[in-house]
């Protein structure tokens, strides 16, 4: 098979182009206490990974030969990065969530069911129109923050920008 530069430009052209990786949009939930609209959430968002899947396998022998046999299916946690505002909102969100599971103040764990959330994640692509449509979106089923990384601050760093980067963990996901 030949590479032809017409049949390269057709087969992009005729699916719309190629994927842009900074068109994107996330629906976090609502949390108690947080006054973060959904539209905050998403202008602060500065980064954001759709998930990935493995299929774990173990080889099975049959004589001299062996074969790989899938047995499982692994998913790495999701990985968010957020613009902090002078009002820290972001973070005051996810301190709450956090707080849902485990509660700051008597050590309680939670019931999964008071803290698990879903999570939508959309590959975003522009219209003719200026309108944005989402070719490609997942939900997150069951996610919560496992991990909130700390905010250096110093005083040699004076034009950056305060960053936040949260990891969630999730039962299972699945395209829309």
């Amino acid at each position: 098979m030949t590479f032809r530069i017409d049949d390269f430009l057709s087969t992009i052209g005729g699916r719309g182009g190629l994927a842009m990786p900074n068109l994107y949009s996330i629906e976090l939930p609502a949390i108690a206490g947080s006054n973060l609209t959904l539209n905050e959430k998403n202008i602060t968002c500065k980064a954001m990974n759709l998930p990935g899947r493995q299929i774990a396998t173990a080889e099975r022998y049959i004589g001299p030969k062996a074969e790989k046999v899938p047995y499982t299916f692994m998913q790495d946690d999701i990985s968010l990065s957020f613009n902090i505002t002078n009002d820290y909102a972001i973070r005051k969100y996810f301190d709450l969530w956090m707080n849902l599971i485990v509660n700051q103040t008597t050590y309680e764990i939670s019931y999964k069911t008071n803290y698990q959330k879903d999570v939508i994640l959309r590959a975003q692509q522009k219209t003719e129109s200026n309108g944005m449509i989402s070719p490609y979106s997942v939900r997150l089923e069951g996610a919560y923050p496992t991990t909130m990384n700390a905010n250096e601050f110093n005083n040699e760093t004076t034009n950056g920008l305060v960053e936040l980067n949260v990891q969630l963990s999730y039962y299972n996901w699945s395209p829309l």
